[in-house]
């Protein structure tokens, strides 16, 4: 076996801030041999330069093949993580809202616009530009407000998104933005939404607005939300149902099923792992 595989395959599976200096520190020891050896026989001047040469070549052939090794590492698919009690409690809390999965989250939320007595659509998958739910005027289809959804139960929405939708507000000039989320906000963003006219909508808002419906449409929207598999994330590239993987010493994470087809990835919830 050459070196450059021996690298690929021994160097390859251990994270890059530990393969490359490894890489690195076996072509000085090759060149700090060489050197020992010459100056022991008499060939200081010559050993130096033949080992310089033959360190530098086998660092740059380590380097290469651990980062080759790195990349062409594959993840394993691993079981699957066990769904939260929300998953099987079918009644609308707050713990089952941030269960939901992204794009189960996004259709959650043009359902409860609609319920509410609005015209609210998703934007096509891909081409949003910041932009995940429409609503427009039923007579003349105007757009009347844009929304943004992001499906964050362990994390705080902070200023930089919302600041985001509102210039897209802004630039198309739109009367309303809304910013929808299952998690919650920080102070700073609530100020600049405040301060700007956007709307900020976090899980627990969310959930007062749906025990706002009728029972009967809550039951319908439950039926809805909750249909199938409703806790694994979709791809955020092709929205095919994800699969967890584990790369090397790396955490868990959410990747496509179509691999290596689609390489989409997301992280992996911590109470998922």
């Amino acid at each position: 076996m050459d070196l450059f595989k021996l690298c690929q395959e021994v160097l390859g599976p251990l994270p890059v801030w530990i393969s490359v200096p490894l890489a690195l520190g076996l072509g000085f020891v090759v060149f700090f041999l060489i050197a020992v050896l010459a100056s022991n026989s008499g060939l200081a001047g010559i050993g130096h330069l033949l080992g310089m040469g033959l360190g530098v070549l086998v660092g740059a052939v380590s380097v290469a093949g651990a980062i080759s090794g790195a990349l062409r590492r594959p993840s394993a698919v691993i079981d699957p993580p066990i769904p939260s009690a929300s998953a099987s409690a079918r009644e609308w809390d707050l713990e089952l809202v941030q269960a939901i999965e992204w794009k189960r989250f996004e259709e959650l939320t043009v359902d409860l616009l609609n319920a509410l007595g609005l015209r609210a659509n998703l934007t096509p998958h891909g081409a949003d530009g910041g932009v995940d739910v429409e609503v427009r005027d039923p007579n003349d289809n105007e757009l009347r407000m844009i929304g943004q959804c992001k499906a964050w139960p362990e994390g705080i929405v902070g200023v930089k998104p919302v600041r985001e939708l509102f210039g897209v507000k802004t630039a198309n000039g739109v009367a309303e933005a809304a910013f929808f989320t299952n998690g919650t906000f920080t102070r700073e963003a609530r100020v600049f939404a405040l301060a700007n006219g956007v709307d900020l909508y976090d899980g627990a808002k969310m959930i007062d607005m749906i025990r706002s419906l009728p029972n009967e449409r809550q039951m319908d929207m439950l039926a809805t939300a909750t249909a199938g598999d409703f806790t694994t994330p979709s791809c955020p590239k092709c929205e095919t149902k994800m699969v967890p993987r584990q790369s090397g010493a790396y955490p868990p994470f959410w990747g496509c099923a179509r691999y290596p087809r689609c390489r989409g990835k997301l992280g992996m919830r911590k109470s998922s792992r």
